[in-house]
């Protein structure tokens, strides 16, 4: 349940079994991560009718490097679960985009977006989970899995108790740092972008309803300020970079130093891994792979949240159908693995344009002269960045 905190206006969510009741139970589908992905795989697979495990090894409410940006599509997707409408009360209407590269500067419209802290959007989403019927477990890190003929057993710890959950199904939806799938090991991903993020109280820092977006070579960072006046700073930097400059905190100064966006101010930093990893593959027996723990790639584009959502959501509705058979069959493997490499596909296809300009500020420096002066050419590209995915707009099954 949630439970408004004493201290906090933030929402915390408490566990709703213990964790020897849940060892005892023989569940339709696990959920490991609690995140948007996990989140939307668990109420997508508990309005389904399906008996739902959620489990994460944290406490919430958490801090977590996120630019806290949701598109058009997420929103579109938040509806569908439930919780538009009480998303869109805490948040901060977007309504234009500043680019910034160098000592160039453009504004474009950004209709349809909001701002919202994550430590305020997820115990939001637990919550839901948790309303229609799925049972909810915190501080419980899933070590690992593996299979028999009619489930999956999962080994997990939960303060310092070695339990072992049982289901018909399990999604890994544990984000970049999951450990249940092995990573594909692809050498041109280990200097790619490492996510910072800090969030910043009484910062300076754009309006509300202006997201900016501060350009270097060294990578990008975002600065967008939320509900409650505090400032959400996250940036994509290149570990070369961040080795050069001596730390995240200076490689972050200097890409605002490079673009003369105002520095918001220090924050507690935090990091995740590399922002753009694949795993090995996104379905094995019995078990779905999903959201970042499934592909992540570059978040400058502000899809990150939507992609994580849509396929959790889509893992869910995944989970429950596989889940009614009593033999997994290779099937529901392969349709799994089509219908994600079709969302990965469509989120590439998006961001391809914008994500390759922001890898080279020059390119922003070059068009922003034309684009202060016919802001109408930016336009398909933003359009394509908040567009629905397929799986939500019922273009095709999974």
């Amino acid at each position: 349940m949630i439970v408004a905190a004493a201290t906090s206006p933030v929402p915390r969510v408490a566990s709703t079994i213990d964790v020897r009741a849940a060892a005892a139970t023989s569940w339709d589908v696990i959920v490991v991560g609690a995140g948007p992905a996990g989140a939307a795989a668990a109420i997508t697979a508990g309005r389904a009718g399906r008996s739902v495990l959620l489990i994460d090894r944290a406490t919430f409410p958490r801090a977590k490097v996120c630019g806290g940006c949701l598109n058009p599509a997420a929103l579109l997707v938040l509806d569908g679960l439930g919780v538009g409408d009480v998303v869109r009360a805490i948040a901060v209407l977007l309504r234009e985009v500043e680019i910034a590269a160098g000592r160039a500067r453009v504004r474009l419209p950004m209709p349809g977006g909001v701002a919202v802290a994550r430590d305020h959007l997820d115990p939001i989403l637990i919550g839901r989970a948790i309303e229609v019927g799925a049972a909810f477990l915190a501080s419980t890190r899933a070590v690992t899995t593996k299979v028999t003929d009619e489930r999956r057993r999962l080994h997990v710890i939960h303060d310092d108790q070695d339990v072992t959950l049982i289901a018909r199904v399990v999604i890994a939806a544990d984000g970049l740092g999951g450990r249940l799938v092995p990573r594909r090991d692809d050498a041109r991903d280990r200097d790619r972008h490492v996510g910072i993020g800090a969030i910043v109280p009484d910062a300076a820092g754009p309006p509300p309803g202006r997201l900016v977006m501060a350009c270097s070579a060294e990578g990008y960072a975002g600065v967008v300020r939320l509900a409650d006046g505090a400032v959400d700073v996250a940036a994509a930097l290149r570990p070369a970079a961040i080795r050069a400059a001596g730390g995240a905190a200076a490689a972050m100064r200097a890409v605002f130093a490079s673009t003369g966006v105002p520095w918001p101010g220090d924050g507690v930093l935090r990091g995740v891994p590399g922002v753009e990893r694949r795993a090995a593959c996104a379905a094995l027996p019995r078990l779905l792979v999903a959201g970042d723990a499934s592909a992540a790639a570059q978040p400058f584009t502000g899809q990150g949240i939507a992609w994580a959502l849509a396929t959790g959501q889509a893992a869910g509705a995944h989970a429950a159908a596989a889940s009614e058979e009593r033999a997994w069959h290779p099937r529901w493997s392969r349709a799994w693995e089509a219908c994600n490499r079709r969302l990965s596909r469509e989120r590439r296809r998006a961001a391809r344009l914008p994500v390759w300009a922001a890898e080279h500020p020059r390119v922003i420096r070059a068009i922003a002269p034309v684009l202060r002066r016919w802001p109408a050419l930016a336009r398909p590209t933003m359009t394509a960045i908040g567009r629905p995915p397929s799986i939500v707009t019922g273009a095709g099954d999974p």
